[in-house]
């Protein structure tokens, strides 16, 4: 009766900040190799967010948005085993890769913060993680 009511939000983060990191391999014998990699970086940006609620036969109901300067440390590794062609010049490789962005504003934290209209405490940490594949022509 009251209609379908939907909610949109859109979050955009620009950053810049300094890298660290080590990234290491080890070559076993006949082209197979270890390898692995961790950095850190710390960015310093700003967070856009808007928030859209809209109803069907009441049209939007809500439209609000809000910009956060934050820092935002991120922490990536990867470890995996490879392949290298005899002289080099082709690498295969496979790995697990994981990631965390500390401080960061997700959708759910930035939902919650507008429709109770408290923007105090909305960071989150955001991780990704998964296999990955890499293949390489060096030259």
């Amino acid at each position: 009766i009251n209609g379908a009511t939907t909610v949109d939000s859109e979050i955009d983060f620009n950053g810049f900040g300094p890298r660290f990191g080590l990234d290491g391999e080890r070559l076993l014998g006949n082209g197979i190799f270890l390898y692995g990699r961790g950095f850190l970086s710390i960015l310093m940006g700003e967070f856009d967010v808007e928030y859209i609620q809209a109803n069907v036969f009441n049209g939007q109901q809500a439209f609000t948005g809000f910009n956060d300067d934050r820092v935002v440390p991120i922490i990536e590794f990867e470890l995996g085993a490879g392949w290298q062609s005899e002289c080099g010049k082709y690498r295969l490789s496979a790995g697990y890769y994981f990631s965390s962005w500390f401080n960061a504003i997700t959708t759910q934290s930035a939902i919650s913060s507008i429709q109770a209209n408290n923007f105090s405490d909305i960071d989150q940490t955001i991780t990704f993680d998964g296999l990955t594949t890499r293949f390489e022509i060096r030259f």
